[in-house]
């Protein structure tokens, strides 16, 4: 899928795309990869991300491989999960 995604309400995103997500909570399944940017209050990473990720609450799970910066108030990486790129902390990270 190539485009954009943009909902205020919930999404669990289960597949491949191209482009930007942004929901109010949002969780990446564990087969999906994503390629663009993230936007969320809560977010939960299982799959494969390329892009940056900017959330209030930031969970990469295990077996989760993230390659991008993390804009965050709350980040949290568990054991066996992959991140490259730069973690930083911003009171405000989903609107600047």
């Amino acid at each position: 899928m190539t485009g954009s995604i943009f909902l205020q309400g919930d999404l669990n995103f289960n597949g491949a795309m191209e482009g930007d997500i942004s929901a109010a909570n949002l969780t990446i399944g564990d087969t999906s990869m994503i390629k663009g940017e993230l936007f969320a209050d809560t977010m939960v990473v299982r799959g494969r991300v390329e892009g940056s990720i900017r959330g209030r609450r930031v969970q990469i799970c295990a077996g989760a491989k993230v390659r991008g910066d993390i804009i965050y108030v709350s980040l949290a990486i568990e054991a066996n999960a992959v991140f490259e790129g730069i973690a930083r902390y911003s009171p405000n990270p989903v609107t600047g």
